[in-house]
């Protein structure tokens, strides 16, 4: 059976990061999983917490500007990649893996209702629209331990710029007026994504980190060997890729692995050594979907399907 994890394996993809290859192929499935997530648990779109903020007046043609923003929605958090490799590292028994994600889907756009922006005080409404520049990055690091459940240690944006623009209403201000009332609003984002980082969106990520374990198991050239043949080799590689273990297995089953001490461990920690804590497992001829739960597989079928 091909096994399909709906959680993100990264103590897995630690334990057998040699190479970026496999750190990456983490990281992409971590993003690939967040896509569904995301928007399933109301991450977006998301609705924009209401704020207000307060442009001073600077010459005597202008009044203070009070913008009170009522209603928007922040959008693209279901939407981040990888940017660039992965770094990892191994303390003892400690891994650690570090990766940069691009937050340039990010984008908000909400409703103000602005007083001010003229002599004469009227208020009016605009509706703004703030995008995430390409250049900025969220942080995400993990640490695990051998025969022990990984952990999210770190979430948070490392750099964050980003560009607004009146889409809807007309503002009346001066460049100067306008930079403070751009920046103001873009502090406003900021701190609300950073409260979404540290909060809902890392518990969701946490929750996916813990759900795979990777343990110790004693090496036995003569056990793999008499099992490399039983295996199914293409729907193996796949549940290894789909795990982010697969990037030192070969293409295709070996013939003669006691030559090749690097492959037989690589089979070894894929087949043994790898967990899966929450996911389920699909039969490739029925399409049919068995729930794995604490590890266990329910192989039961429906009373409809005896």
């Amino acid at each position: 059976m091909l096994l399909s994890i709906a959680f993100c394996a990264v103590a897995s993809a630690m334990a057998t990061s040699a190479n970026h290859i496999a750190a990456n192929t983490f990281m992409d499935q971590v993003f690939d999983d967040m896509r569904v997530l995301v928007p399933q648990n109301g991450l977006d779109p998301l609705k924009a917490v209401p704020f207000t903020f307060i442009v001073k007046s600077n010459a005597i043609t202008n009044r203070d500007l009070k913008a009170n923003f009522t209603q928007g929605m922040l959008m693209g958090l279901s939407t981040l990649i990888r940017l660039g490799d992965c770094s990892y590292g191994t303390f003892g028994v400690m891994l650690k893996l570090g990766c940069y994600g691009t937050l340039f889907p990010i984008h908000a756009v909400i409703n103000a209702e602005v007083t001010g922006d003229s002599i004469f005080g009227s208020s009016h409404e605009i509706t703004t629209a703030t995008s995430v520049l390409p250049k900025s990055l969220v942080l995400i690091e993990v640490v695990g331990y051998r025969g022990d459940q990984a952990s999210l240690t770190h979430i948070g944006m490392v750099a964050l710029a980003m560009n607004t623009t009146v889409i809807h209403g007309r503002l009346d201000l001066n460049a100067a007026r306008f930079k403070d009332f751009e920046n103001q609003l873009q502090d406003q984002l900021a701190n609300q994504l950073t409260e979404i980082f540290k909060g809902t969106y890392g518990s969701l990520l946490q929750s996916m980190v813990r759900k795979t374990e990777v343990t110790e198991a004693n090496f036995s050239e003569e056990f793999l060997q008499r099992m490399i043949p039983r295996l199914d080799w293409p729907a193996f590689l796949q549940a290894a890729n789909k795990l982010g273990v697969g990037g030192d297995l070969p293409s295709s089953a070996p013939t003669d692995v006691r030559s090749d001490a690097a492959v037989l461990q690589a089979i070894h920690h894929a087949l043994l050594e790898v967990e899966v804590m929450e996911g389920e497992l699909i039969c490739p001829e029925t399409q049919r979907r068995f729930p794995i739960t604490n590890g266990i597989p329910n192989m039961l079928l429906n009373e409809d399907e005896i």
